[in-house]
């Protein structure tokens, strides 16, 4: 997962890669 400080995009990424 994404760090706090990534951005709303990053967040969006891995949240489809890795639900």
């Amino acid at each position: 997962a994404p760090s706090p400080s990534s951005p709303p995009s990053m967040a969006a990424l891995w949240a489809s890669v890795s639900p």
